[in-house]
């Protein structure tokens, strides 16, 4: 997983989103402080980063940085 692309990724699905770190905590379950912590450089486990691709509807390989294509797009402009 490459740390800066993941947080970078994180922050802009969810500010492109329009969404706070409160309302994304309560949609996926994970505690807000913990989701700061993504955006800050922190890395999920495996169920937490599979609980926010499908959130965003993007692979784990675009919201990891493993891969710079965004697959499913739901409306969003490209990265």
């Amino acid at each position: 997983m490459n740390k800066e692309k993941f947080s970078n990724r994180l922050k802009y699905l969810r500010l492109n989103k329009n969404v706070s770190l409160r309302k994304l905590s309560k949609e996926v379950r994970i505690p807000h402080t913990t989701l700061s912590g993504y955006e800050k450089g922190r890395i999920p486990d495996k169920e937490r980063l599979i609980k926010l691709a499908n959130y965003f509807n993007v692979s784990i390989d675009f919201l990891s940085g493993e891969n710079d294509t965004l697959i499913k797009t739901d409306g969003l402009e490209a990265f």
